[in-house]
């Protein structure tokens, strides 16, 4: 059985989960560094040389050239967020199972019911007295049609009345 091919989507995900574990590991080697420096002189390396050392290793075990930036290395570093943290902050709602993520996301949506809680009561009563409004204004004007109509009835039949009376009267 063939498989088919994998989704652009899918490519990239896959691609950003790969850049996060580097970039972990990158982190990982420069907190290293600043405690135990292997640079020249004692200083530790830089970020461009950590970014190049990550990826000749992943390039040398898995063949595949990853290169790394050693500006969102310093971003990550002093406080930034990465992009598949953002991600997965952004997609609260998705399915993710049990676990902490599915707690947090209904902990949010929990939350976020209580604050509208305040505004769906509001538009409740508004949709409700629209309700209402229109319910009383179609028996309002059903009620003038109907009494438009028994009208109309009364006056045709004072006519045919009128009609009836002065054919006998002739004969």
């Amino acid at each position: 059985m063939t498989k088919h091919a994998r989704s652009q989507l899918y490519k990239a995900a896959v691609h950003l989960n790969l850049v996060s574990k580097l970039q972990d590991a990158a982190v990982e080697l420069w907190k290293d560094e600043q405690d135990n420096p292997t640079g020249p002189n004692g200083k530790p390396l830089g970020l461009r040389a950590i970014c190049s050392i990550i990826s000749d290793e992943y390039y040398a075990e898995k063949g595949q050239l990853i290169s790394l930036s050693h500006v969102t290395l310093h971003r990550i570093i002093h406080g930034g967020q990465k992009k598949a943290d953002c991600n997965a902050e952004k997609g609260w709602l998705t399915d993710v199972g049990s676990g902490f993520r599915s707690t947090l996301r209904e902990e949010r949506l929990i939350s976020a019911l209580k604050e509208s809680e305040g505004r769906v009561a509001a538009w409740k009563q508004r949709v409700q007295d629209l309700q209402a409004h229109t319910v009383l204004q179609d028996l309002y004007v059903s009620g003038v049609r109907s009494e438009l109509q028994a009208s109309e009835q009364r006056k045709h039949k004072k006519k045919s009345r009128k009609l009836i009376r002065m054919a006998y009267q002739n004969f």
